[in-house]
């Protein structure tokens, strides 16, 4: 665990404060809230690491950004981004090399919707209780 190096800059601060302590290369980030991560869409993000700075699937029009590995070429551009108070994670994108993973290389190994869901509601959390038993029913 570390100390947000800009307190208070949203989730890219937090991004920009772990990939900044990792001792490697890359940091893989996800949310705390999308309690369905899958080993193999990890891994799947991991193997194209050497392809560019960032590894990130995309879910129709929508960047997984707290799903995603980011590499320590993005720390000078997540720093200018900081500084200025723009906290929008795809604003430096344009200045990095960016992987995207469709959809359908997700699906391989498990459903994009589920894999990216977001637990914050009490709805959500009965829908993720409901997925749950599925996953352990071996149905999902």
């Amino acid at each position: 665990m570390v100390h947000d190096v800009f307190p208070d800059h949203g989730s890219l601060g937090g991004i920009y404060s772990g990939l900044k302590a990792a001792k490697g290369e890359y940091a893989f980030t996800v949310a705390c809230d999308m309690p369905f991560l899958h080993r193999g869409v990890v891994r799947l993000l991991l193997a194209r690491a050497e392809e560019a700075d960032v590894v990130i699937p995309k879910l129709g029009e929508q960047f997984e950004t707290l799903h995603a590995l980011y590499g320590k070429a993005c720390l000078s551009h997540m720093e200018e981004l900081l500084l200025a108070k723009r906290l929008k994670i795809i604003g430096f994108f344009d200045k990095v090399r960016v992987k995207i993973i469709p959809e359908d290389e997700v699906a391989r190994f498990r459903d994009p919707e589920i894999c990216f869901m977001n637990v914050n509601s009490p709805e959500d959390l009965v829908r993720g209780r409901e997925i749950l038993a599925q996953i352990a029913d071996g149905r999902s």
